[in-house]
């Protein structure tokens, strides 16, 4: 029995959609470096689908936000829902899960907000990093100073 190319594609691409929902960062990353696009599940999605980055940014997975965003994401894709168009910031405050941070989600969404922008940033910057995440806290600086 011999799988297609078409097939093993699919159940690679699954395997990346399980990999960010379950905020599985080895996976993701794994699956990266053997050359997934960082833009899409499948190749039916369409410009206007929820992206990789748009799922793991609202899960508040920021590790594999920046596995992602390091890989080429494309930050400026919008998600089309009927008439409503909504980047991943505006997708942030609307649709973030709160149990997703056990003290407040609105800290969750505005340290992510930030944490997708210092990554585009260390992008840009060739990975020099300017900001780190320790201990769930968003670092700046030379002194990590916290945000």
């Amino acid at each position: 029995m011999t799988i297609s190319n078409e097939k093993l594609q699919e159940i690679v691409q699954k395997d990346f959609m399980d990999a960010i929902f379950d905020g599985d960062l080895k996976r993701v990353k794994l699956l990266l470096a053997a050359g997934i696009t960082p833009d899409k599940f499948t190749k039916k999605d369409k410009p206007g689908d929820w992206t990789p980055l748009m799922h793991a940014a609202c899960a508040g997975h920021f590790r594999i936000v920046e596995a992602l965003i390091n890989a080429g994401a494309n930050v400026e894709a919008v998600l089309i829902d009927y008439d409503l168009k909504q980047t991943i910031y505006e997708l942030l405050d609307t649709t973030v899960n709160p149990n997703i941070s056990e003290s407040n989600p609105r800290s969750m969404v505005i340290g992510m907000k930030n944490w997708i922008r210092e990554c585009v940033k260390n992008r840009n910057l060739n990975g020099q990093k300017t900001a780190v995440l320790k201990k769930g806290r968003l670092m700046y600086g030379k002194n990590k100073k916290n945000c």
